[in-house]
């Protein structure tokens, strides 16, 4: 590559070192500037060859490649130069790359200047600050960025022509954001920013991760055992960690049609080798192939090679982790074996299985995991997973989440109740529902003449009754849990009915309350659980 000589000031020929973009500008510096805006640059410059002195003069200082290329490398080295800086605001997206740069090389001063430029945008593109606090692990600035947008009624922030963008459509363009980046965010608008001083935005707070690590499944432990009792073994399997399993060529040939083209082609490099050589193999040597997976996925593997009932790893990671590995070899009955278990699998955890399964690019696991995590409260639930998904693959989740409360919202609300006693609350604010309420009222009172109030609750209904109370909890569990089963106390109603007749009759529209409540105590649940099975997940 052709190399081009950088503008002043970096053009001086009585410089001493070279500096060298990736996509091939020179940059000749005096090494002494450089070595007091970055001990990284000192460090460097300290190990770069020296000029020597017995060779032609022209052959130059030393030479430094250097990873950054040129729109980065020559504003960073102009902020660490004596010169005049930029007189104009420096565009939000030019920032990044500069300051990543900064970072890496360890120079306070054009930290210092850019982390300045970068919080002046805080309030007019909050999210965008945000993003690029998270990404470059800078809380100060993800803080500020996430307390711009805090006040904002729904959460998102504004481009450069000042337009609203909702976040939804601004994480697209929000690369590098993790799904536990996001969770964090969520939280801390959700609280309006009052969080407490151990509140961090770019990681997670320890308790969280020590929390989740506890909860987590150890690793596949390799079986030792097994394979050590293998009667006339002739390949070593060697895993990632080191560990080796004596194994049968014939039954990995039978069950991977990837490890017998592997263990053939070995095979005929061996022959080759002895043939060239003219040496004998040693009987008590046995020939190796190695493994990128680890001993845990290794041995589980092998086994399934073998005849027999083997067991399977009953938790997500493992079964992900297998199930990737098996996929690699075209070992298609592992695979099988684990995908039909799957759902049982996930019912142990949803979210986690979730963001296991998205990130490891299994689109159908991943959908089966959202359907189970819809007994979740999204916005409280954290686990540790979160942290190897990018923040789409969490908005896409919210998203089905959201649209499976609002299904089940109508169902419910069709349902909810039939008796004539009581009403939605929009329904009852119209003047057809007030003149029928009155009909009601005067109908219940007609029946009650004469006698004393039944024990059902008639009276309450003229305001607020406990069915009214009970209403609005089950449509709240729908609301937070969409696809939780929860159960209608037909049980305790049927028991109060019976006790009540025992002492004195409830009236007719008592009777046909209850009547109601049991009957959607035992089929509203399941209307809404096969309606959720219908709702497409966009994953």
């Amino acid at each position: 590559m052709a190399l081009q000589q950088a503008p002043w000031p970096f053009d001086k020929q009585n410089a001493d070192i070279i500096l060298h973009s990736a996509d091939g500008f020179a940059f000749r510096v005096y090494s002494q500037i450089l070595c007091m805006a970055s001990p990284v640059f000192e460090d460097m410059f300290a190990m770069a060859v020296p000029h020597d002195v017995s060779m032609p003069a022209d052959q130059g200082p030393p030479v430094v490649p250097l990873a950054e290329e040129n729109d980065v490398l020559d504003p960073l080295l102009r902020l660490c130069y004596p010169i005049e800086k930029l007189g104009r605001p420096r565009d939000l997206a030019d920032i990044p790359p500069l300051l990543k740069a900064a970072l890496k090389y360890m120079m306070p001063l054009p930290v210092s200047i850019l982390t300045k430029e970068l919080l002046a945008y805080a309030k007019d593109r909050p999210l965008q600050v945000w993003a690029i606090g998270c990404q470059l692990g800078l809380e100060d600035v993800a803080h500020a960025g996430a307390r711009g947008a805090a006040h904002l009624k729904e959460l998102g922030t504004y481009n450069e022509l000042r337009e609203f963008v909702p976040v939804e459509d601004f994480l697209p363009h929000a690369l590098g954001i993790s799904a536990g980046d996001y969770f964090r965010l969520i939280q801390f608008h959700r609280l309006g920013g009052t969080v407490p001083a151990s509140f961090t935005l770019t990681r997670p707070a320890a308790r969280s991760q020590d929390a989740q690590r506890s909860r987590a499944s150890g690793p596949l432990s390799p079986i030792d055992r097994f394979f050590t009792s293998l009667p006339f073994p002739d390949i070593i399997c060697r895993a990632s960690d080191g560990a080796e399993f004596p194994s049968h060529k014939a039954l990995l040939c039978i069950c991977s049609p990837i490890l017998s083209k592997r263990l053939t082609r070995a095979t005929h490099l061996e022959s080759a080798e002895s043939s060239t050589s003219g040496s004998v193999p040693s009987d008590t040597s046995l020939p190796s192939i190695d493994f990128v997976e680890d001993s845990a996925v290794l041995a589980v593997l092998l086994r399934h090679c073998y005849p027999g009932d083997h067991p399977l790893p009953d938790d997500i990671s493992s079964s992900l982790a297998l199930v990737e590995a098996a996929e690699s070899y075209g070992m298609t009955h592992i695979v099988t074996s684990i995908k039909s278990r799957w759902t049982s699998i996930v019912a142990q955890a949803p979210l986690s299985a979730y963001f296991a399964a998205a990130a490891a690019g299994f689109q159908q696991e991943a959908r089966v995991a959202a359907r189970l995590a819809l007994e979740v409260q999204l916005g409280e639930e954290y686990v540790l997973e979160m942290e190897n998904s990018s923040a789409q693959v969490y908005q896409r989740l919210l998203a089905y989440q959201k649209r499976a409360r609002e299904l089940a919202m109508r169902v419910a609300q069709a349902s909810i109740w039939k008796a004539d006693g009581i009403r939605d609350t929009a329904k009852a604010a119209s003047p057809s529902a007030v003149q029928s309420k009155k009909r009601n009222n005067r109908s219940k009172a007609a029946s009650h003449t004469g006698e004393d109030a039944c024990g059902g609750g008639c009276q309450g209904f003229r305001g607020r009754s406990w069915l009214q109370e009970r209403r609005a909890t089950y449509l709240q569990l729908l609301s937070d849990h969409p696809g939780k089963p929860f159960v209608l106390e037909a049980d305790l109603l049927v028991s109060s009915a019976a006790f009540s007749l025992g002492e004195k009759p409830w009236c007719a529209c008592c009777l046909n309350v209850a009547a109601d409540i049991v009957h959607l105590g035992r089929g509203l649940p399941a209307r809404i659980s096969s309606e959720l099975d219908k709702l497409a997940f966009d994953g």
